[in-house]
């Protein structure tokens, strides 16, 4: 009997929980939200996080944690058309800026910003990324920040971040300024880590994409711009994430591909592993196929050689598109049609050629 009411105390307490709760929604939900009195305009190429970050200062407000609260948004979300015209409402803005910078749903898994369909895959909707030295020249972020292969400030030359440098904490929506953290740490002021110059010219290449322009000069790099000049973003997208995610073992290269949006320390390596691929094409790719085959018997034969590959092909098959696909499977066609590539330079990790996979 005891046990019974202790239980049914339980049950009782944890329905009043659930009511309160319910109720401080409900509350939520139907309070009218604030107009800001100062209105913000985005600025060219903005990100939404930067411009709520300006328009809670603009107001007097320290972060935008009340600000998301207020307005009823999340920066990590996507909106509907009828959420990016309220928000320029609140804030004062024109709908159709706001439109441009406010991620959007699309149909079969897409996301639409700054006038781009994507895949969902292709943009950091969970996290948020920035590059000090572009707030403190600039005064705001920029949103192709947020695709999700994308590593590295295009401009400076040195890897974004997504944690603060000195705590290690996320970058969020409680911190008091933009490019300030909790722990009072200013990223404007601290020293970015440098990014090899492939990486930096890769991120070039896929900045001007977003914002319409033509691929810059690389030919000093070594960057096959005859093809990269044909790719459009979303191919330039997935030619990083298929470099970047080049490895030995099948179950790894999957979980590369599939893991989408990822924290800037695994985003980091695999970028610039692509930005090495493509600065000495196709050579840099021919290393990275070396080092991504599963096997290596004793003797070679184009059949082992291709068989070694398999997890590869099935990635470039399932990953890329268009111009991409072709770009990148012509590189393995050569690369298969050449013996004296298959071994150069390359430590075998696996000799037993017991563990050849079976016909």
């Amino acid at each position: 009997m005891k046990n019974d009411r202790y239980f049914k105390e339980i049950a009782d307490e944890s329905l009043r929980t659930m009511v309160a709760a319910a109720r401080a929604r409900f509350i939520f939900l139907s309070a009218a939200p604030i107009r800001l009195l100062v209105p913000t305009t985005p600025l060219p190429w903005e990100s939404l996080e930067s411009t709520l970050f300006r328009a809670a200062a603009g107001n007097g407000l320290s972060g935008i944690a009340r600000l998301e609260r207020a307005l009823k948004i999340d920066v990590t979300a996507t909106a509907d058309a009828s959420g990016y015209a309220r928000l320029s409402e609140y804030i004062g803005s024109d709908a159709q800026s706001i439109e441009r910078l406010v991620p959007t749903d699309a149909d079969g898994g897409t996301v639409g910003l700054n006038g781009l369909v994507l895949d969902r895959r292709h943009v950091a909707l969970s996290s948020r990324r920035l590059c000090g030295q572009c707030v403190a020249e600039q005064g705001y972020g920029y949103a192709y920040w947020s695709l999700s292969p994308l590593a590295v400030c295009a401009k400076h030359g040195v890897a974004l971040i997504d944690r603060c440098p000195v705590c290690q904490a996320r970058l969020g929506s409680s911190r008091p300024a933009y490019a300030v953290c909790r722990c009072g740490a200013d990223w404007r002021q601290v020293e970015p880590r440098p990014a090899p110059e492939a990486s930096r010219h890769f991120a070039r290449v896929i900045e001007a994409r977003f914002w319409g322009e033509g691929a810059p000069d690389s030919g000093s790099l070594g960057f096959p711009d005859s093809h990269l000049e044909r790719l459009q973003l979303d191919e330039l997208l997935d030619l990083g994430i298929f470099l970047g995610a080049l490895h030995h073992d099948a179950k790894t290269v999957m979980l590369r591909k599939m893991s989408g949006p990822v924290s800037m320390g695994h985003a980091l390596p695999r970028f610039e592993r692509a930005g090495r691929a493509l600065m000495d094409w196709p050579n840099r790719l021919y290393a990275a196929l070396r080092g991504a085959r599963a096997f290596f018997p004793a003797s070679d034969t184009p059949r082992d050689v291709a068989r070694s590959l398999d997890h590869v092909v099935y990635m470039a098959v399932n990953s890329l598109q268009g111009e991409g696909f072709r770009f990148v499977t012509q590189a393995i066609a050569d690369f298969l049609g050449d013996p004296s590539e298959w071994n150069t330079g390359r430590v075998r990790h696996r000799l037993d050629t017991s563990e050849r996979p079976k016909c």
